[in-house]
Formats: structure tokens, C-alpha cells, sequence
């Protein structure tokens, strides 16, 4: 639940990109589905991912949560949370066929557990989305770089950031 475009709108707009705001909003559109600001009914990421179990399982548990919540917001994160990891999948994809092989890559990935509590290990399910959905990458190592606090329902959680890596096979 980070909107990405709120800390890169100044450079945006001094390096020359923005003329408007209908250039930060079609900016905004192709940028990875992360926060409910960015997450809109016509993209359709999920689809990509929805036939792996290791995703939709994710989402559903999230679906069943929102039910019990009547804010705006709870319906929009369980198909936040699935057009990420489908973004995500389409990243891979479209990285696959530009890096030659034996080309090392490294994510600094936050887990999460803002949405309803529930713990998204964010980068052990993009590590499953490179190495067991056919693309051709093998994950070198995850490592803990550091623990955020993260406050969610009402208690104090240690949340960690992680480094993924990998390289293209």
C-alpha cells in the first residue's frame, strides 16, 4: 500500500515529464498496481497469475477478510493485492526476453500485513513466480536486510524487508 508517485513527483515534473495532471495520472496507470491510489478496475494483472495457487490463495484470504469491513478501500485490496503479483509476473516476463543469460538481478521487497493482518511473504511468492511458472530464472538467495515496524490491528508487528536475487538462466 505505497503510492510510488507521491515521492517521485517532483522529479517528475523537473525532469520534464509531467505537463499537467493528466500526465501524472496516465503515468500513474503504468506503474505497478502497489497502492489502492494506483489500482484501477480496467487492468487486468491478475489474470496472469490466477491458475498459480501460491497467488490466488493469497487474494482469496484477503477477499474473505474485506467481507467483514465496510470501508471503501476493503474491497479494493484483494484485487490490489493480485494485480500486483501479476504485474509483477508481466515484469518477469518482459525481463526475460531482454537480459542474457547469467544476468543478476536484485529486488529490495518489503512482506506485508496492512491489509486486514494477513501476512503477505512478498518475496518468497515473487521467488515462486521466476522460478516455478516456466520463466527462465533461478533465485540466487533472499536475505533480511532489516525489520520495520508495522502497526496492523491494533498491535506492533516487526515486518521484514528483503533482498531477492536472482539470475537470468
Amino acid at each position: 500500500e505505497h503510492d510510488y508517485t507521491r515521492m517521485t513527483r517532483l522529479e517528475l515534473a523537473f525532469g520534464g515529464f509531467l505537463d499537467g495532471n493528466g500526465s501524472l495520472r496516465s503515468i500513474k496507470r503504468k506503474m505497478l498496481p502497489c497502492s489502492s491510489k494506483n489500482c484501477y478496475v480496467d487492468q487486468k494483472y491478475y489474470d496472469l497469475v490466477k491458475r498459480f495457487t501460491f497467488v490466488r490463495s493469497i487474494k482469496n484470504r484477503i477477499f474473505r477478510e474485506s467481507k467483514q469491513h465496510t470501508h471503501g478501500f476493503a474491497r479494493v485490496y484483494p484485487r490490489l493485492v493480485g494485480d500486483y503479483f501479476g504485474a509483477m509476473y508481466k515484469h518477469f516476463q518482459e525481463l526475460s526476453e531482454i537480459l542474457p543469460s547469467g544476468a543478476k538481478c536484485a529486488y529490495v521487497v518489503g512482506d506485508q500485513s496492512s491489509f486486514f493482518g494477513v501476512r503477505i511473504f512478498t518475496a518468497r511468492i515473487l521467488a515462486k513466480l521466476l522460478t516455478e511458472t516456466g520463466l527462465p530464472f533461478k533465485v540466487s538467495r533472499i536475505i533480511t536486510l532489516r525489520k520495520r515496524s508495522s502497526t496492523s490491528r491494533g498491535r506492533i508487528r516487526r515486518i521484514p524487508e528483503r533482498l531477492l536475487q536472482f539470475e537470468r538462466i
